[in-house]
């Protein structure tokens, strides 16, 4: 079964930043001229609020026997819980029907939509795809993994890489979304061309033996120089209303930027030189929801963006999101 949910978008912090960025670019736009600036825990409240019914994904929902497990299909994927495949807490061996919860990312905007940086140990990672596996009793309490019998997840791939690496979802020092590679003890992940034995005709093979948000991809090359990207916006647009995020024109890759509260403006560090990239800011200020997006070819050094944001409906965020 299908259904839609509406996703909180997670919050980024500030980090430091020496230089004041923001002299001389003060246009407003709209009415509602606050221009706040808050450290950490107000403004991943404030954005939380703000943001909390802009965006929705589909959650693919359904109940598995534990006793017997099941596979399922889904669009260029299929999971499989095998039989025995959860637990209340440690023990004892749940027997009972499990719900279970998947969200599939595979689209730039919903990787936005749902606050996810495809970054790791600070490397931007290309993806493959993002999802978040969630498994509870028919009560509502969250289930556990059972040593022996991973949850299995299948994803469509053309061209499946063996440099691909599985991640699960942290947190950075700055307080934004991070990956962090998965070991063993997390799960492991190999490409496949063969079918293996599946509806799925090639890609990844992915064995789970944690649940919650997770990612797969491959690292970008760490061999080619890296710059600092800083987006500049109206001083009414801070960290208390809008999120900011590097997009990859040409591969799977999202990242999240920085506020920094007293430059007052959003940056990141680590970007690709030459990478053809596009600066999407996302606001809401009072009533009014507010998108803008400036090109970049990532150069040497700060990489300074100017981003004015547009008015625009429920309906065009939607698709301007869809059409990253």
């Amino acid at each position: 079964m299908k259904r839609f949910v509406w996703v909180i978008l997670s919050l980024a912090i500030f980090s430091s930043c020496k230089k004041e960025l923001s002299d001389n670019f003060t246009a407003y736009n709209g009415a509602i001229n606050d221009t706040t600036w808050k450290t950490t825990a107000e403004a991943r409240v404030a954005i939380a609020a703000k943001l909390a019914d802009l965006f929705q994904v589909n959650t693919y929902a359904y109940s598995v026997d534990v006793s017997q497990g099941a596979t399922n299909t889904l669009p260029g994927s299929e999971i499989t819980a095998p039989a025995a495949f959860c637990a209340v807490g440690a023990t004892p061996l749940y027997t009972g029907v499990a719900e279970m919860e998947l969200t599939f990312i595979k689209k730039k905007g919903d990787f936005i939509r749902l606050g996810q940086s495809t970054v790791a140990k600070g490397i931007v990672v290309n993806a493959v795809a993002g999802y978040n596996l969630s498994i509870t009793s028919q009560s509502g309490t969250q289930l556990t993994p059972v040593a022996g019998a991973p949850v299995q997840i299948l994803i469509q791939a053309d061209k499946p890489s063996s440099q691909a690496k599985l991640f699960y979802t942290g947190i950075d020092n700055t307080g934004n979304f991070t990956w962090v590679q998965a070991g063993d003890a997390d799960g492991t992940i190999k490409a496949f061309t063969n079918g293996n034995g599946s509806s799925i005709s090639s890609g990844y093979d992915l064995t789970l033996k944690r649940w919650g948000w997770l990612g797969c991809g491959s690292y970008v090359d760490t061999s080619l120089p890296t710059s600092t990207v800083t987006a500049i916006l109206p001083v009414n647009y801070t960290n208390m209303n809008t999120i900011v995020y590097v997009v990859f024109k040409n591969q799977l890759s999202v990242v999240r930027l920085t506020p920094d509260t007293f430059g007052k403006v959003f940056f990141t560090n680590n970007i690709p030189q030459n990478s053809d990239v596009a600066i999407v800011a996302i606001a809401k200020r009072g009533d009014d929801i507010y998108y803008g997006s400036t090109s970049l070819s990532v150069a040497k050094g700060n990489n300074i963006v100017k981003v004015s944001p547009q008015v625009v409906t429920r309906a065009q965020l939607a698709s301007l999101l869809d059409a990253l």
